[in-house]
């Protein structure tokens, strides 16, 4: 493939990732409140999609180290303790989403003011995560956004090509494309990824590439 050619695909894979993140946007408006029922929803889907497919992200982990990451050690680092979080967030979730109150601050207080703390989603959310725990730090900030109301767009890190790919076949059995989507490729991709117009964008790795 030429440098022009390589050029147009990454610029054709730029715009649908654009179309994707409106998509998401518009329906995450649409839905207007992200009610407990609906957070709750999706956290259990996610918890469904951990539980059925733990075997076969821990033999592609295992492959994909070359044998020096054991599927032992994936079933209890990067499913048990995130099927775990995703219960206690909950648990916890209803007590989270409540207003929190504040000091009324004068003159307001004397002319009956109240004061509180609200908390609502953002919108969209960008997750690009790092090889060394693939499936464990994809799906744990996963599990935060959808906690708080937000749909995500998720991008697997290049070194790990063959869970990348697990991730874009499972995800959409268990989510629809507006809720949670995978984006695949090498770094041209997650450059581009990282400059997409999201809401709030959580990046797990190297301050080098960080930077």
């Amino acid at each position: 493939m030429s440098i022009v050619e390589h050029d147009n695909v990454i610029e054709l894979e730029l715009q649908n990732l654009r179309v994707l993140v409106e998509r998401q946007r518009s329906e995450f408006r649409a839905e207007g409140e992200v009610t407990y029922a609906t957070r709750v929803d999706r956290l259990k889907r996610l918890k469904a999609l951990i539980v059925e497919n733990k075997k076969e992200f821990a033999t592609t982990t295992k492959s994909e180290f070359n044998g020096a990451r054991s599927y032992e050690f994936s079933l209890f680092s990067e499913f048990a303790s995130k099927v775990e979080a995703i219960d206690y967030t909950v648990k916890h979730l209803k007590d989270w989403m409540k207003p929190e109150k504040r000091k009324t601050n004068k003159p307001m207080n004397f002319l009956g003011g109240k004061s509180q703390v609200r908390y609502f989603p953002k919108g969209v959310v960008g997750i690009i995560s790092p090889w060394n725990l693939p499936f464990g730090l994809t799906v744990a900030p996963l599990t935060s956004a959808l906690a708080a109301g937000n749909r995500a767009l998720l991008k697997p890190s290049e070194y790990v090509p063959e869970t990348a790919a697990l991730f874009a076949e499972v995800v959409p059995k268990y989510f629809s494309k507006d809720e949670v989507s995978v984006v695949t490729g090498g770094v041209d991709i997650s450059q581009k990824f990282a400059e997409l117009p999201f809401d709030h964008l959580l990046f797990t790795g190297s301050t080098r590439v960080g930077a």
